[in-house]
């Protein structure tokens, strides 16, 4: 695998754990931790990182 596969790998596995830990603290119904609104939050970074890597496996190809 080349370098650029191997960025793309890491930063794909990376970004789709923090949309997921986000959509986790969203879909979590304990009102004590109060998670919503930070898991709003991470969610848009997941999905930030997501797009992001669309340039890139572009440029990959």
């Amino acid at each position: 695998m080349s370098k650029a596969n191997d960025t793309t790998l890491v930063l794909g596995t990376v970004s789709t754990l923090v949309f997921a830990l986000g959509m986790c603290m969203c879909m979590c119904m304990i009102e004590q931790w109060h998670a919503f609104t930070q898991g709003i939050i991470v969610g848009t970074v997941g999905i930030a990182l997501l797009l992001g890597l669309v340039p890139l496996i572009k440029g990959v190809k």
